[in-house]
């Protein structure tokens, strides 16, 4: 249910906005959205140059500019932004909204983005010293309750930790 929030948020209305430097590009903004149904309160999505959060004032709270954290959210964040505006050599936005289709369809794929964008964010947090083995398991608790429209689990928790390990050992890194 966690991808509906990609359909939700072209008909939602948004209203705060924290404007990104330039050396977050692609992205710009992150945008306060509505609370939605099915979907976490504290989740973070992408969408083309925005990212997208449901309470601005305490996203900034627990991810403050210029920290690791932010940091790390953020490399995440751009990442899928790259990909979305260079999805399969498409022109911007006709690539961007193909990317998404895809993503909310095609549990491999959505798995090969995300694992991409938590590389970035993991490595981030572990060089900087603020990873733990608490971080582990939430983020393969999170990553199992990742679904395509049709329901399909992403990945499985152990297939999540097994991976997790593989990035903090350096035997996983992006194509």
């Amino acid at each position: 249910m966690r991808s509906l929030i990609l359909l939700v948020l072209i008909l939602a209305g948004c209203s705060e906005t924290y404007d990104l430097g330039d050396e977050w590009s692609p992205l710009e903004t992150v945008i306060e959205r509505p609370s939605l149904p099915f979907v976490s309160d504290t989740a973070t999505t992408t969408v083309g140059s925005h990212v997208y959060t449901e309470d601005l004032k305490l996203w900034l709270a627990d991810f403050p500019p210029g920290s690791v954290k932010f940091d790390a959210l953020l490399q995440h964040e751009r990442e899928h932004a790259r990909r979305q505006f260079r999805y399969q050599g498409l022109p911007g936005e006709l690539a961007k909204w193909a990317w998404v289709a895809r993503y909310l369809t095609n549990r491999r794929f959505q798995w090969k983005e995300e694992q991409r964008g938590f590389y970035y964010a993991i490595t981030h947090l572990n060089k900087n010293g603020q990873w733990s083995f608490q971080d582990t398991l939430r983020v393969a608790a999170n990553l199992s309750g990742y679904k395509t429209l049709t329901g399909e689990q992403m990945i499985s928790v152990p297939l999540a930790l097994a991976w997790i390990d593989d990035v903090l050992k350096g035997r996983w890194k992006p194509e």
